[in-house]
């Protein structure tokens, strides 16, 4: 490699040759910084990005080899739109969490009170029904007999677990 002092605009600065690696030319430039390529024509086009199929709609992007690496299902979506369509239940079931669509889930032990039973049991809350939690007496979510079931309002359920009062309170 040659240095070269270049007087182009009056100011002199070191350079030096390099070989392009696409066209293999030789080029000078600063020496400041490694470059590769002799112009924006040689450097490579981002060929290494593979065409992938969106996982829920279908529609055709790019992705790069390591972001494709990045999956743990092996599934791509081309937004997050898509892909939390896919999570929701009656997505796509790979990517779904075990317990979803399972009778395990917090309506089944919901549904067994109707609205007017959706009253807290500590403070009498019933304004809005969403605002009513059901607690596991026993503490064991599997347990989903009524009789270990109780409504309370989200305030005294977070009091409760969090130490503040106890169920034997509201007997």
């Amino acid at each position: 490699m040659t240095r070269l002092t270049i007087m182009e605009s009056g100011y002199r600065r070191s350079a030096k040759y390099s070989i392009c690696q696409t066209c293999e030319k030789k080029f000078l430039h600063s020496k400041r910084r490694v470059q590769r390529y002799c112009s924006r024509d040689c450097v490579p086009k981002q060929s290494a990005n593979l065409n992938v199929e969106c996982s829920q709609c279908g529609k055709v992007f790019h992705k790069s080899p390591s972001s494709m690496k990045q999956s743990k299902s092996g599934l791509f979506f081309c937004s997050r739109k898509c892909k939390d369509e896919a999570q929701r239940i009656g997505g796509i079931e790979e990517i779904m969490p075990p317990h979803y669509g399972t009778s395990d889930g917090l309506t089944v032990y919901r549904n067994k009170f109707s609205d007017s039973e959706l009253i807290c049991s500590r403070c009498q809350y019933s304004e809005f029904l969403c605002s009513v939690h059901i607690h596991h007496i026993d503490n064991n979510r599997t347990h989903n007999d009524k009789s270990n079931l109780i409504p309370l309002c989200s305030n005294c359920h977070r009091a409760l677990h969090l130490g503040h009062w106890d169920l034997k309170d509201i007997e």
